[in-house]
């Protein structure tokens, strides 16, 4: 189990890598041509792409704590992450910096 959290995260890892560079608008779910008329691109992609190192992290540590069987950093652990992905949700959805 530990062995697919650790592919998660360097899956995470190498999709944040192609969001950064501003790349990979196609991966993004929902946004397509007659959308990306009214979002900013390089601000959602560079949000994108920190939020997936964020994820990648998150899973490392999901990964360590399964591993080595430590069940209090596994409880913090998925408590943060499901706290840091419904903050990004949130985010995504209620800032204006992604509109133009």
């Amino acid at each position: 189990m530990a062995l697919i959290f650790f592919f998660l995260a360097l899956f995470f890892l190498i999709f944040a890598t192609i969001f950064v560079s501003g790349k990979g608008a196609s991966f993004v779910i929902g946004y397509n041509k007659t959308t990306g008329a009214k979002t900013d691109e390089k601000a959602l992609l560079t949000f994108i792409g920190g939020y997936s190192y964020g994820l990648s992290f998150g899973m490392l540590i999901l990964g360590v704590s399964y591993f080595f069987n430590i069940k209090a950093l596994f409880i913090i652990s998925m408590i943060l992450f499901i706290g840091y992905i419904l903050f990004g949700i949130v985010y995504l959805l209620t800032d204006p910096r992604f509109s133009k």
